[in-house]
């Protein structure tokens, strides 16, 4: 009733804020779903999922499974201190009566949802058969760490969807035992900047492992935002099977890897190609600080395939490539490498690649820079090579060639050429270009431009 003196109600008592719905398996139990699990399905609904100390969540029971964090809504999945989470492949599944084809792992599925998976502590797994994507149309964030394992035997997409408000996040670090992040052997790749904002971090006690037979895609579409950063020890690892590492793969894209602080990146199998796929697209990587990549296969590094790619090796940071690093690949592509205080051993060195010779190709070799080849040369129409201060060096059986149009110019060394044919240009502010000993043989043919302060 109400209170006829100030007309407010007396016995009126204000709603109880509704509380996140909560589970909890713990102990050696095990939870087993036939299908699989949604968490916060509704826009305005909140869940939160701890599996800790041994318990087990099984989705996989049947094969096939299907887990959502943060359907539409805000939810967490914590699988803490030994706890283990099995996901299966796709499947067929009912979802408020309608049925639809699903399968793997979703965080963050809708606009306006939010979900975080957080994998830490020894023993503690999440492992999944389908596909995972993290961030599809909403915010979604996975945490590898302190110990925690995930293998997903399917591909991963982070940063799925496009459209303002999809974010995928990737953590994969902590201190204590190694923290993992695996694609099996019957697993895809990994999108990083599917169609929106995605960021992979491997950072220190991090690794990430990739078996399957596809690679991993930096900033994959138009719109895009891509970032992959390894830092402080993290590793990163490719195997043979795998197709390597595309930064920049569609225009209009934002495509970036950064390999830091004694961060390792080792390619197997495939290329890594900055400035790839499509004309238009564009992509950067910067290695510093002790940070490596690595290619142990039998095709190398390229620079501004169809794009533009840009590479920075600077204060300490390395590249070992086994094979070729071609810079200015393929037609209309524009490639720009940048030494500075580091270093880059490669096979060989192409500039300016392609058969008609319409790419361009830059390099930079600054103070403290080297570029060491086990084999020779090749710099075309469209190449400016300049030696601010570093070296390039090659063996006393390797050919340095500059075609006509091609340019090699600075204050740097050229060091062990073989034999050094030249129809560009030299322009020289003080260096030397030093044949092995006298072995080598020097032919200049059909000279533009020779001012030489080069040491011959």
């Amino acid at each position: 009733f109400n209170n006829l003196s100030n007309n407010t109600p007396v016995s009126f008592f204000p709603p109880v804020a509704a509380q996140a719905a909560q589970l909890l398996v713990e102990n050696g139990a095990t939870l087993t779903d036939q299908r699989g699990a949604y968490l916060a399905q509704n826009p305005d609904t909140s869940a939160n999922a701890t599996v800790t100390a041994g318990g087990f969540w099984n989705m996989a029971v049947n094969g096939v499974g299907l887990l959502d964090v943060a359907d539409a809504g805000t939810a967490t999945l914590s699988v803490l201190n030994g706890g283990n989470v099995a996901v299966g492949n796709t499947g067929t599944f009912l979802s408020n009566g309608t049925s639809f084809t699903g399968g793997g792992i979703g965080i963050g599925q809708s606009i306006g949802a939010s979900g975080t998976i957080t994998v830490s502590g020894a023993g503690s797994q999440l492992s999944s058969l389908g596909n995972v994507a993290v961030g599809r149309s909403g915010q979604g964030v996975l945490n590898i760490l302190n110990g925690g394992t995930v293998t997903f035997n399917a591909g991963i997409n982070v940063g799925t969807t496009a459209g303002a408000g999809s974010s995928g996040t990737i953590t994969v670090g902590g201190s204590g035992a190694a923290a993992a992040l695996t694609i099996g052997t019957n697993g895809g790749g990994i999108g990083i900047g599917s169609a929106s904002h995605g960021t992979v971090v491997v950072t220190t006690g991090g690794t990430f492992t990739l078996n399957g037979t596809k690679g991993i895609g930096i900033g994959q579409t138009a719109g895009a935002v891509g970032l992959m950063t390894v830092t402080g020890a993290g590793v990163v690892s490719e195997a043979v099977t795998a197709s390597g590492i595309g930064v920049g793969q569609a225009a209009g894209a934002s495509a970036t890897l950064q390999v830091l602080n004694a961060g390792t990146v080792t390619v197997a199998g495939g290329s890594i190609g900055v400035g790839v796929t499509a004309a238009g697209s564009s992509g950067t990587i910067a290695v510093q600080n002790n940070g490596v990549i690595r290619t142990t296969g039998t095709v190398g590094i390229f620079v501004g395939s169809t794009g533009t790619g840009l590479l920075t090796v600077s204060n300490g940071g390395s590249i070992a490539d086994n094979t070729t690093l071609v810079i200015g690949s393929g037609a209309g592509g524009v490639g720009t490498v940048v030494v500075n205080n580091a270093t880059i051993n490669a096979a060989t060195l192409a500039i300016d690649a392609t058969v008609s010779q319409s790419a361009t190709g830059y390099l930079d070799i600054g103070t403290g820079g080297a570029v060491n080849l086990t084999g020779g040369a090749s710099f075309n129409k469209n190449a400016y090579v300049t030696m601010s201060g570093g070296v390039l060096n090659m063996p006393a059986s390797a050919n340095l060639t500059v075609t006509a149009g091609g340019q090699l110019a600075g204050f740097g060394q050229v060091q062990d050429a073989g034999t050094f044919s030249n129809a560009g240009s030299i322009i020289a502010s003080g260096g030397k270009l030093e044949l092995s000993n006298g072995v080598g043989a020097m032919a200049i043919a059909v000279v533009k431009r020779l001012r030489v302060a080069f040491l011959v």
